[in-house]
C-alpha cells in the first residue's frame, strides 16, 4: 500500500515516543514552557465546531498552564492555508492547530500538489469525533436506508444526493455510500456549502444530503428534515433513535468528522506530552462534555501513539474511497 509522507513521519514519531518514554521523568517535566501566550490556529472561520472546540480547549489550557491560549482563525482552501502556516512555524510549542480529518487524512491523499509537507505536522491529541447524518425532506417517502434504495431503484433518475463541493467530506461520504450500496449512477449534486444543500433538501429540489450531525441534527429536531442514518460505528446520545449504516446493513459506511490538536514537527516532546495529558483532562470537564453532547460528538482522548494509529487507519479508509474517483481538485 502506498504511504503518504505524513504516515511515514508518523512511523518515525512512534519510535521517538518510545525513546522518550525511557527518559527520566525530571528531564521531561523540568521545562519553562509556556512562558508566554500560545496560539491555536483554526483553519476555518469562527463559529463552527472546529472553532468552538479550539476555544473550549484554549480556556482549559489557559487555566492549567497559566498562559493565554489565543485562537487565530486562518480559513481557506479546505484547511490548507492554516496548515501551511502552522507547518512553517517555529517548533517551539507556541503555535498549535486544531486539525480535522481533511487536514490529516483526506488532503494528503486527495491533493496532488500540497503547498506544504504533511510530515511537518505532528499529532498531539484527539479531541472528538462526530458522524455524518443522511437527511432528507420530510416529504421524501422513504424513512430508512433500505426503503431509500428500493425507492431509488424503482424510480431511476428521480433521487439525487447533495454534496458540498468536489472532494469535500460530504461528497466523499456520499461516494463511500454509493460504492457500498452498489449504486454508481446515484447523482451527487454539488452545492457551495451545507446551508444551500440543506435548503434544497428541505424544499425537495434534491432528495438527500450527507451533512455533519452538528448542522443536520437541529433541522431534524425542528422537523424540517428527517434522518435516515448516521455514519458512526454506534448510535450517539444526541440522536438515539437514528440507526447507523452498520445497523442498516452497510458496515463499510463508517466515517466521522474528527478534530485533533497538532503542532509543528520538531516541537519538544515534553511539551507535546504535557499538551496531550492536559487535553485528555479537558475532555473530562463538564464544559467539554456538554458541548460535545450538543454537537452530537463523542470524546476522543488517548495517547499520541493512539492518534498516529488512528490517522493511519483513516488515511487508508479515505484512500480506498478517493483513488477510484480520479478527482482533480488542485
Amino acid at each position: 500500500m502506498r504511504t503518504t509522507p505524513f504516515l511515514r513521519f508518523c512511523g518515525a514519531a512512534l519510535s521517538v515516543l518510545a525513546a522518550c518514554a525511557a527518559l527520566p521523568a525530571a528531564a521531561q517535566t523540568a521545562q519553562p514552557w509556556p512562558a508566554r501566550p500560545v496560539r491555536i490556529v483554526v483553519p476555518y472561520p469562527p463559529g463552527g465546531t472546529t472553532d468552538i472546540l479550539a476555544r473550549l480547549l484554549g480556556e482549559h489550557l489557559k487555566d492549567e498552564f497559566g498562559q493565554p491560549f489565543v485562537i487565530e482563525n486562518k480559513p481557506g482552501a479546505g484547511t490548507v492555508f492554516g496548515s501551511q502556516f502552522v507547518a512553517s512555524s517555529p517548533p517551539d510549542g507556541y503555535t498549535l492547530m486544531m486539525a480535522t480529518v481533511s487536514t490529516l487524512a483526506i488532503n494528503p491523499v486527495l491533493l496532488k500538489k500540497m503547498p506544504y509537507r504533511p510530515e511537518k505536522l505532528v499529532p498531539v491529541s484527539l479531541l472528538a469525533k462526530a458522524p455524518f447524518m443522511l437527511v432528507a425532506s420530510p416529504a421524501f417517502p422513504p424513512n430508512t436506508v433500505k426503503e431509500m434504495l428500493e425507492y431509488y431503484r424503482a424510480k431511476p433518475g428521480e433521487v439525487n444526493l447533495a454534496g458540498q463541493g468536489t472532494g469535500g467530506s460530504a461528497h466523499l461520504v456520499g461516494e463511500m455510500f454509493k460504492a457500498a450500496a452498489n449504486v454508481p449512477d446515484l447523482t451527487i449534486v454539488q452545492y457551495k456549502g451545507s446551508a444551500p444543500a440543506n435548503a434544497d433538501a428541505m424544499a425537495g429540489h434534491v432528495q438527500m444530503h450527507f451533512d455533519g450531525i452538528n448542522t443536520a441534527l437541529p433541522l431534524v429536531q425542528q422537523k424540517r428534515l428527517k434522518a435516515l442514518a448516521i455514519t458512526g460505528d454506534a448510535r450517539v446520545p444526541a440522536a438515539p433513535d437514528v440507526p447507523t449504516f452498520v445497523e442498516s446493513g452497510y458496515p463499510s459506511v463508517v466515517a466521522t468528522s474528527w478534530y485533533a490538536l497538532v503542532a509543528p514537527a520538531g516541537t519538544p516532546q515534553p511539551v507535546l506530552d504535557r499538551l496531550n495529558a492536559a487535553s485528555n483532562r479537558a475532555l473530562e470537564t463538564p464544559a467539554f462534555k456538554s458541548r460535545l453532547s450538543a454537537e452530537g460528538a463523542v470524546a476522543g482522548g488517548g495517547t499520541q501513539a493512539d492518534l498516529v494509529r488512528f490517522v493511519e487507519a483513516e488515511t487508508a479508509t479515505w484512500r480506498k474511497v478517493i483513488a477510484p474517483l480520479k478527482l482533480d481538485v488542485d
